[in-house]
């Protein structure tokens, strides 16, 4: 009856039953194991429990390191913001400045101008010198107006050799036109004024990994390249072993430059031999685009130079060409040993 009357009640909605061959001192451990996971429980709710106390610790340091590390980032791009902001702004000003400064004078070189033809129209027609007029009287006008013949020829001679001249069609006698001489003063100001650009955007995701996959696959095709080129694969001959696989002459990686006394600097390279004043044509494997040209210098790689002396990367040698438009572009001979880079002729 004891057993009974004790297994009769729960824990917190917990029933227990009175379990047939249990004593009265099993039956009440079996109640405090229950007891004890109900208190259990009551900790996990109210978050007291060691374990989750213990985790909770270190889950909470992980979110204050990332609340750090997200305020210096927030506060690094203020301060570059601010910085792009600072830069913008003084050069937007300076730029306003100079541009100003430059109208004036170019409008006041114009004005100086127009006086100084209507006095020599006056004086070709025989009239003598012209008073001066109020406008003619700034900057100096009358004095130069009172010096004499002399020096108003001397003053015409100076303004016909500064002036810009233009086809005869062209307006005020083949002189540019205030407007047009100023545009021009302005567009040469604004290329001379633009400082180097500032990244103000990073690339996404997608692009970085854009640009990766395209070195490696640049990377695949070169070693492909070199590989299918040399004796025993698929384009070669030979069985494949590893004697037979050495360089033949004239690979495509191969490339040196030939200088002595008596012959002009030369280049040998896949076989053919390149001099200067010859026609080529240098190809991007990278970009794949096609740079035709003609070769103007090749030089060796000097071991004693500055940028050997300063630790710099070794080109091999270089070779200089300069390209339709008249720009010229360096190609390295490291460049084309490991194929980045390769010459042709024109036709090939």
């Amino acid at each position: 009856e004891d057993a009974e009357g004790a297994g009769g009640g729960g824990v917190d909605g917990m029933e227990t039953e009175a379990l047939p061959g249990l004593s009265a001192e099993q039956l009440a451990e079996y109640e405090g194991r229950l007891k004890e996971i109900e208190a259990e429980r009551e900790q996990l709710n109210d978050g007291s429990h060691p374990e989750i106390q213990k985790r909770a610790a270190v889950l909470e340091k992980l979110c204050k390191r990332r609340v750090q590390s997200a305020k210096r980032l927030r506060d690094l791009q203020i301060k570059n913001i601010e910085g792009l902001y600072d830069y913008e702004a003084r050069e937007a000003d300076a730029v306003f400045q100079v541009g100003v400064a430059t109208l004036k004078k170019a409008l006041s070189d114009e004005l100086q101008a127009k006086v100084r033809k209507a006095k020599e129209a006056q004086q070709a027609m025989g009239g003598g010198p012209a008073a001066p007029s109020p406008k003619s009287t700034r900057g100096g006008a009358a004095a130069a107006a009172a010096s004499g013949g002399d020096a108003a020829s001397s003053s015409a001679s100076d303004a016909t050799a500064n002036k810009v001249s233009f086809e005869p069609k062209g307006n005020h006698g083949g002189v540019a036109p205030a407007s047009t001489r100023v545009e021009r003063q302005l567009e040469a100001l604004g290329s001379a004024s633009r400082g180097p650009f500032a990244i103000n955007e990073t690339l996404t995701d997608a692009e970085v990994r854009g640009d990766l996959r395209r070195i490696v696959d640049d990377l695949k095709e070169r070693a492909s390249m070199f590989a299918e080129s040399l004796p025993g694969t698929a384009n070669g001959s030979g069985s494949g072993s590893g004697a037979s696989k050495a360089r033949p002459p004239g690979h495509i990686f191969d490339a040196a430059v030939s200088t002595n006394k008596t012959d002009a600097p030369s280049l040998t390279y896949a076989g053919r031999r390149f001099v200067v004043g010859q026609p080529v044509v240098v190809h991007s494997k990278l970009s794949g685009q096609d740079f035709a040209g003609v070769i103007e210098r090749i030089e060796e790689e000097d071991e004693q130079g500055p940028a050997a002396q300063a630790g710099g990367a070794s080109t091999g040698g270089e070779v200089l060409a300069k390209l339709a438009d008249g720009t010229f572009v360096r190609v390295a001979l490291s460049m084309l040993q490991t194929g980045r880079l390769s010459l042709q002729q024109p036709g090939e």
